[in-house]
């Protein structure tokens, strides 16, 4: 109600209908209400509609997302993203809900969406979806049911920075070291959130780690100091309880084996050096005595040694590089299996690439959009000396450069208006959960 004034303020001939609407039309209740919502999602979806006919390339891509509501209902998020005057847009186009989970179900309801829109299926150029078997799968999920359906072939990623993501994940369950880092960041959530504790915190809120996310974790390394300094005072506290607690957590924060390390930087000594001057401003290092054995006999006598410096520097060296290694073992076991001709066709249109409108390069692209192969060879040539002349850095400027020649090298245009449509992250369509 309060939107319908605020709109009437601004449009005296709504203004003037309202004055003749009956004081006791209060127009509160919930049928009205979802009504009214009904109303403003037709008039979104029919802008959307008029946008999708005047497309730049006629091709889109299709991402979805989904979650459980409370009534165990299947709620999907539809997302398309398209081309239209030089301006990549991304619109959420419908949100539909289903009791049934399987994935012949969810392919057919993505059609029947993009078809109620007006727009061909077939145009789709990629499937964007989360991991999932019953999205991802490659004989019985959507993805599957799509492209059979449509007898058309069409890629599906997952979402790269999940993949990106699960790679951090994996290489932090493989390495002890850093499991037991963030478990005890975890304790400290539980710790912190208490009201007598969380009075005192003054750092940024601590979050609780979830594998889909990794702001958490990032988060709990950037208050490291204020973390050491709540965990200072409370075990002055006179709950023993909480004493106790806050004096065990604070060994184990300030423990050798807690690293606040970089993982992106090149695998080599000289950078292990600069993170661990880095690191050691977070670290305090005690002499503590470690039990040895001094030989395989179980009777011989346990000897205790110190723990040195030395020992601490060799300790997270050690940690460094297997978290290098973890990370690209990940990376090769997450990455390899997708379409690598398709990445390195899409670099082809950079100027800065090695195989820059390359047209054995390009090969994979252009049979994705179906292009005139013929008329793409003979433009290849002319659009390479034209972009070339220009200062672009992106795609997006050679694109708008291209806009001037459009008519002259369409299936170039075509090409680039293609890989500007295509997407390989859901950041989008998760922001609408």
């Amino acid at each position: 109600m309060k939107l319908f004034q605020y709109t009437s303020e601004k449009d005296s001939k709504l203004l003037e209908y309202y004055s003749t609407i009956p004081k006791n039309a209060t127009s509160t209740s919930a049928a009205m209400h979802n009504e009214i919502i009904e109303l403003l999602k037709r008039h979104a979806v029919s802008l959307v509609v008029d946008e999708i006919k005047c497309f730049d390339v006629p091709n889109f891509t299709l991402k979805c997302d989904r979650t459980h509501d409370l009534s165990n209902t299947e709620n999907l998020a539809i997302v398309i993203r398209y081309l239209q005057n030089g301006r990549i847009l991304e619109k959420l186009v419908a949100m539909p809900t289903t009791q049934h989970y399987d994935a012949e179900t969810l392919a057919d309801l993505m059609i029947k969406e993009l078809t109620n829109l007006c727009s061909d299926p077939k145009r789709m150029l990629l499937q964007c979806f989360d991991d999932a078997s019953v999205m991802s799968g490659k004989i019985g999920g959507a993805q599957r049911k799509i492209q059979n359906r449509l007898e058309e072939y069409i890629p599906y990623v997952h979402c790269l920075n999940h993949q990106l993501h699960l790679v951090v994940v994996n290489t932090i369950k493989r390495i002890p070291e850093l499991a037991t880092f963030f478990d005890t960041i975890n304790i400290l959530h539980n710790f912190i959130k208490r009201p007598k504790i969380a009075s005192l915190w003054k750092g940024l809120k601590l979050p609780r780690l979830m594998e889909h996310r990794w702001l958490g974790h990032f988060t709990a390394i950037e208050n490291h100091s204020k973390i050491v300094g709540l965990l200072t005072e409370c075990t002055d506290s006179s709950d023993s309880k909480t004493c106790i607690e806050a004096t065990g957590i604070l060994h184990q924060v300030r423990s050798p084996k807690i690293a606040k390390s970089e993982i992106t930087k090149p695998r080599n000594s000289l950078i292990f050096d600069e993170i661990l001057k880095q690191m050691s401003q977070f670290n305090v290092i005690e002499e503590r005595m470690c039990r040895k054995v001094a030989g395989p006999n179980v009777f011989q006598i346990m000897l205790l040694k110190p723990w040195y410096h030395h020992d601490w520097i060799t300790f997270h060296h050690k940690i460094y590089f297997a978290i290098i290694d973890e990370s690209l073992g990940e990376l090769d076991n997450r990455f390899s299996e997708q379409s690598d001709s398709l990445y390195s066709s899409l670099a082809s249109l950079l100027p800065t690439s090695e195989t820059f409108l390359d047209f054995d390069a390009l090969k994979p692209l252009s049979n994705l959009v179906n292009c005139d192969k013929s008329a793409l060879l003979s433009e290849l040539t002319v659009a390479k000396a034209y972009i070339s002349k220009q200062i672009m850095m992106t795609l997006l400027d050679s694109l708008g450069s291209l806009r001037i020649a459009k008519d002259a090298l369409p299936n170039v245009y075509l090409l680039y208006g293609a890989a500007l449509t295509l997407d390989l992250a859901q950041l989008h369509v998760n922001h609408h959960f």
